[in-house]
């Protein structure tokens, strides 16, 4: 489906045309333009029969809701450093239906799987590669020190990566960021993300996380990918296990 034809049948569903990591635009800057771009978008899916008139077709609509607001939604941002090229991907599922998304130029492709498959499916995406040499390693910043004379009194923005440095001493073929998006026991969304790297020796994952004390902490993990897919398995155990 292209962004055109998204931005209207989204606007239609009530949804709105904000769905990460996609950056759909609106067409018409005039109430007649609109409706005149409306009018040809929904002749244009009543044709290859995916609506009557102004309605999706149901299947059509289940699975466009499923993809704009399901319980589990997985983005997938890839950026391959050489071309300079970005790649864009989502998936959500729910207990019955399950779908991926890919951006190709102007278009949206939709392809229906599983719910199990979801996850597999986005990170076959990225291409084969081995684990960077090594093991896991934590590296952490403090928060800035209260006090102006303090000797750590450092710019918590700086890395300070220490042996962790590492991981970054290979050039960086490409990298990018797996978010997920799951409603905790209240049905509230929460939203997490790590981020990836794919070097000339081997791919790795980076986790960030912020205490209430201001520390931050970045653990690096070697990966395939398999260590990807147990991140968004254990925060979806745990949203399930939560809402239970």
């Amino acid at each position: 489906m292209s962004m055109a034809q998204l931005d209207v049948v989204l606007e239609e569903l009530g949804i709105g045309r904000f769905v990460l990591p996609f950056e759909i635009p609106t067409v018409g800057t005039t109430v007649t333009e609109r409706e005149r771009h409306c009018e040809e978008v929904w002749t244009g899916l009543a044709d290859r029969g995916f609506a009557r008139g102004r309605e999706l077709l149901r299947d059509y609509e289940k699975t466009l809701r499923l993809w704009a607001t399901g319980d589990f939604v997985v983005t997938l941002e890839a950026h391959e450093v050489e071309q300079d090229s970005e790649y864009l991907y989502r998936g959500a599922w729910d207990q019955r239906l399950g779908v991926v998304s890919q951006q190709r130029g102007f278009d949206i492709l939709f392809e229906p799987v599983y719910p199990e498959q979801v996850v597999a499916t986005l990170l076959g995406y990225l291409p084969s590669l081995p684990p960077f040499p090594g093991r896991v390693m934590t590296s952490s910043t403090l928060p800035p020190a209260k006090r102006p004379d303090d000797p750590f009194n450092e710019d918590p923005g700086n890395l300070r990566l220490g042996a962790a440095g590492r991981f970054f001493e290979f050039p960086l073929a490409r990298l990018g960021t797996l978010g997920i998006t799951l409603r905790d026991d209240r049905g509230k969304p929460q939203q997490k993300s790590v981020q990836w790297f794919d070097s000339v020796q081997g791919r790795f994952m980076l986790a960030t996380d912020r205490f209430p004390d201001g520390e931050i902490r970045r653990t690096f993990t070697p990966t395939s990918g398999s260590h990807l897919a147990r991140w968004i398995h254990d925060l979806v155990e745990a949203a399930r296990v939560g809402s239970a």
